[in-house]
């Protein structure tokens, strides 16, 4: 990996930074925020562009010029964050997503992971990492 290297490995360890890599095609295994978080993320600043754009009249196709894009984009991003913050205190999808990778401290069994990892299995996405009883 580019961005990987010993000097970066090394001032990670002086701070006391645990590095964790992740091999290719484990996002879906063990990265909560991909799973979740960022599709929805990605999704409401979407809406909000589409909401923008209808607003003004544009025909389908057609070149979309936003004045003050770097303001009402870093708006768009602060609707985003403010909506999935309250939305996930309502559901909490963030704390059910980490569990669903593991990362929940209290679920010593990884009942939530193997649940997850099962579904994978399933639809032939990765291979089975969990024993077979």
């Amino acid at each position: 990996m580019a961005y990987v290297s010993v000097e970066v490995l090394n001032h990670a360890k002086e701070l006391g930074i645990v590095i964790e890599l992740l091999y290719a095609g484990m996002t879906s295994v063990m990265q909560s925020c991909d799973i979740w978080l960022n599709r929805a993320f990605k999704k409401y600043v979407q809406h909000k562009y589409y909401e923008y754009k209808n607003s003004l009249g544009y025909s389908t196709g057609e070149k979309v010029n936003v004045p003050g894009l770097r303001e009402q984009t870093i708006s768009w991003i602060e609707q985003a964050i403010a909506h999935l913050n309250e939305k996930q205190k309502k559901t909490r999808k963030t704390a059910s997503t980490f569990a669903k990778c593991g990362f929940d401290s209290y679920d010593m069994e990884k009942n939530a992971f193997a649940a997850h990892l099962q579904t994978l299995c399933e639809n032939n996405c990765v291979m089975p990492l969990l024993p077979r009883e």
